[in-house]
């Protein structure tokens, strides 16, 4: 039954002293001879899975030492590592493995493997863990064991779980999560950030010995980062929280929901919420109980973090009263289909329960652990359990997901949005700018535009964009007055479209690749002065006299005029017109003298959705929302990245946004297989995402079997989920394997093979 299922969690303690191993021998078999609840394996039944309890037998710890090697922590990290490799078989194994590593002369580890579906954090890191060194103490000092409080049968912890099915409160339970999830938002799945390679390098990095251990999460195809919130942030953090009159868990939650508000760049969201579900005979049992529930949260920029604090408080209580429903439950419930990264969103995980245990007269700290695996991004937070003990950040993801970089990056943002509002608890979260300011400025001499192999300054770019819009002027191009321009995404675009503003003027973009008479539909009751375009697009339009055409090359030869002194500067800028960090998603806008005071005519709809006022420049000064998406490099590069929407709409009318063909023959198969799946009637952008598009599990299948006949490359739907576009799906090929598989032919609609 499933042997390769590496769905393993860990716990470990690191005891601050050596550790007795004939001693911990006896405590751990003593210990697991009492927790049968523990000793069990699976067996398929006529209602599912069913639990079979075993005798312990002659199974027996397993003992390291590493003292002696050169880096004592890494060795143990690799030997970990090959015991959370193991597979465990469900029906045959004990599904637990306990021992300790000897680190030096006086530190040790205390190591607790398991697998998930016997166990969770609280059964293993407080219940199990105690009664560990409960035991250890006892009989390390010669005295008697103390009998255990509870009983730890497999019968009557599986009996509660079935007396709660079968109950009126289940079904009540089923109900409100079916009415709950009712027209629910979309979950919160974080996009990924692009990190240059240095940047990426630099993040990857380990922070120090918490994050390290993290690493041990890699041999189940996870990633995972623990970031350290310092002694006095943590303070802070509950400090505010005592403020508000909540807990700290609720108001890191809070927190993360902005975050997840800001990242996502959604007003209402879900994400998924760990809920411990320790009642009757689970609270006192280390069987598995804990449980993950949907929340669905609306963060309005306009409301202050006390009251989304407040309010997910109190979404969370009620949700807690339905908690006992187990997750599989709540999806069939609601209908939801699961995708590749599970149905509600992001997991936050709040763990509140380590405590400092004593091993004889050696006390004992959390050190690190593994939630199993999943297929979301799953944000965590606690202590190590004494009582000066900063906070730890933890971001665990499947390495299909995210890269070490990103989550250290995300977690890093995370810091910096709880520290933002925990400052000021009454201001808007529509007002939060967890930069601290600096994203306002970037550094004029960085290069400003990158076209192929060559890279554009911003002074030489300013220079260039004066003197193009002198040229302008001189043709009468000025308030009040549109250039129409139709160039291809290159150096030249960037420049005419600057030298516009600076000249006063407004800019019509074109696609150059557009018919003529698309373009002169969308500008007909617009004041066009000319259309700017470079020689080898002008003959597209000769036979549309009513536009004057004017070449680039002609107008930068004529340029003798100074452009003056009009000018203008990107910002990227995320919800509440704050400034997203380097690397992150925005909206881009321009500001700046240059920018024009609206529309030409009398459209002040349009005019009020486009230029609206920019809060980096003084009391009254606007800025122009382009439309489009773009995100800062580290090094001061502006990339774009395409229009916020599928298409962009002047008066009503769609204009197409930039389209990048394919790039080689594997790209133009896959346009092709793209196209086919999604019913498209037109040419599939390289850039466009297949989701967005309608792609759906099943049309992600098959477009996996059209990959695997076309192509002979295995595509996971994993991967698939991942990449999303055909320019991602590139980007990854060296990942995909040749395939093995029998092809899926291709066939007409009457299934016929073509």
């Amino acid at each position: 039954m499933f042997p390769d299922t590496l769905n393993h969690a860990l716990t470990l303690w690191e005891v601050d002293g050596e550790l007795d191993a004939a001693v911990l021998e006896s405590a751990l078999r003593h210990v697991m001879g009492e927790a049968e609840v523990l000793r069990v394996t699976f067996a398929d039944g006529d209602g599912g899975l069913r639990l079979v309890p075993r005798e312990l037998g002659d199974w027996r710890p397993f003992f390291l030492d590493v003292a002696t090697d050169e880096d004592p922590e890494r060795a143990a990290r690799e030997a970990l590592g090959e015991v959370l490799r193991q597979p465990f078989d469900l029906a045959r194994d004990l599904l637990f493995r306990l021992g300790a590593v000897r680190l030096g002369a006086a530190r040790s580890l205390l190591v607790i493997v398991y697998h998930h579906l016997i166990s969770d954090g609280y059964g293993a890191s407080v219940l199990l863990s105690r009664r560990f060194a409960e035991v250890y103490t006892a009989l390390s000092r010669g005295s008697d064991v103390p009998e255990p409080a509870h009983p730890w049968d497999a019968e009557s912890f599986a009996a509660e779980a079935a007396t709660y099915r079968a109950s009126e409160q289940s079904t009540e339970d089923r109900e409100f999560w079916q009415d709950y999830l009712t027209d629910a938002p979309a979950p919160a799945q974080v996009p990924r950030v692009a990190l240059p390679g240095a940047l990426r390098s630099a993040l990857s990095e380990p922070l120090g010995s918490a994050d390290r251990w993290g690493e041990l999460t890699e041999p189940l195809g996870m990633v995972s980062r623990t970031l350290t919130v310092p002694r006095a942030d943590a303070e802070a953090w509950t400090a505010a929280a005592k403020v508000m009159g909540t807990w700290l868990s609720s108001m890191v939650t809070a927190a993360t929901a902005v975050f997840l508000r800001y990242r996502c760049d959604s007003p209402e969201l879900l994400f998924s919420l760990a809920v411990g579900n320790r009642v009757g005979a689970a609270s006192r049992t280390p069987g598995l109980a804990v449980n993950v529930v949907p929340v669905r949260v609306k963060v309005p920029l306009g409301a202050t973090f006390g009251e989304i604090t407040e309010a997910i408080g109190d979404e969370t209580y009620e949700i807690f009263d339905h908690a006992a429903c187990h997750y599989s439950e709540i999806q069939r419930a609601s209908g939801t289909v699961l995708d590749e990264r599970g149905s509600f969103g992001a997991v936050v995980n709040i763990v509140e329960f380590p405590e400092r245990l004593h091993f004889g007269d050696s006390p004992a700290t959390f050190l690190a652990g593994t939630t199993g695996t999943f297929e979301e991004l799953a944000i965590g937070i606690y202590s190590n359990g004494s009582a000066d003990s900063d906070l730890y950040l933890r971001l665990d993801a499947p390495a299909s997901l995210y890269s070490r970089a990103e989550l250290r990056f995300l977690g890093e943002d995370l810091i910096a949005h709880v520290n933002a509002l925990v400052a000021d608890t009454d201001r808007p979260v529509g007002a939060l700018d967890p930069t601290g300011g600096e994203g306002w400025d970037r550094a004029p001499d960085a290069a400003a535009v990158v076209s192929g192999d060559s890279a554009v300054p911003y002074r030489e770019l300013d220079v260039r964009s004066d003197r193009l819009a002198g040229a302008l002027r001189l043709r009468q191009v000025g308030p009040e007055t549109v250039v129409a321009v139709a160039l291809p995404r290159s150096v030249d675009l960037v420049v005419a479209l600057l030298g516009v503003v600076k000249a006063g003027g407004a800019y019509l973009p074109a696609d150059p690749a557009a018919p003529a008479g698309r373009i002169a539909s969308a500008a007909r009751d617009l004041p066009v002065r000319l259309l700017l375009t470079d020689r080898a697009t002008a003959g597209t339009f000769s036979g549309d006299p009513a536009v004057p055409v004017v070449l680039l090359d002609d107008l930068q030869g004529d340029a003798t005029a100074d452009g003056g002194h009009a000018h203008t500067f990107p910002l990227v800028l995320g919800p509440g017109l704050a400034p997203v960090p380097v690397g992150v998603a925005g909206e881009l806008y321009v500001a700046g003298p240059g920018v024009a005071r609206g529309f030409p005519g009398r459209r002040p709809g349009e005019t009020a959705q486009r230029f609206v006022p920019c809060p980096a420049g003084p009391p009254g000064g606007l800025m122009y929302r382009t439309g489009d998406r773009a995100r800062w490099a580290d090094d001061g590069l502006l990339e774009h990245l395409g229009p916020a929407d599928a298409q962009a709409q002047i008066r009503g009318s769609g204009v197409d946004g930039p389209y990048r063909a394919p790039r080689n023959r594997t790209e133009r198969v896959l346009a092709e297989a793209f196209a086919e799946v999604l019913e498209l009637d037109r040419p599939m952008g390289i850039d466009e995402d297949f989701f967005d598009l309608g792609g759906n599990s099943l049309r992600a299948i098959r477009l996996v079997g059209l990959v695997r006949a076309e192509l002979n490359q295995e595509v996971s739907i994993r991967t698939l989920f991942a990449a999303r576009s055909i320019a991602g799906l590139s980007d990854l090929w060296e990942d995909v394997a040749r395939s093995s598989r029998p092809a899926l032919r291709r066939r007409t609609k009457h299934g016929e093979v073509l």
